[in-house]
């Protein structure tokens, strides 16, 4: 007869064990330091509420000469506003104009 060999299986229970010590020694080594925390949650929130973002960010594919003439154009210095901010303003006095809108 052929022998097996012996092999040590270790529960889960034994492996979560030893994961939470080293985990509890971290953070207990962490704790050591001094944090102030007032200051973190006061800088992450405002006094005043932000204003939502109410636009809708939309991915939209232009033909390779529309978007070289708009790059063009804005790398000319000629356009004031963003390339969205044009884009935005041309669709939506086409679609004004045409009674879409």
């Amino acid at each position: 007869m052929t022998q097996r060999k012996k092999t040590l299986a270790t529960s889960f229970a034994t492996v979560a064990d030893d994961i939470n010590k080293n985990v509890e020694e971290k953070v207990n080594a962490n704790n050591n330091v001094n944090i102030d925390t007032d200051n973190i949650v006061k800088s992450m929130v405002s006094e005043k509420p932000q204003k939502k973002n109410e636009k809708k960010l939309t991915g939209i594919y232009f033909d390779p000469d529309v978007s070289v003439a708009l790059d063009r154009l804005k790398a000319s210095g000629k356009m004031k506003v963003s390339k969205s901010v044009f884009v935005n303003n041309v669709v939506k006095a086409a679609l004004k104009e045409n009674g879409l809108m």
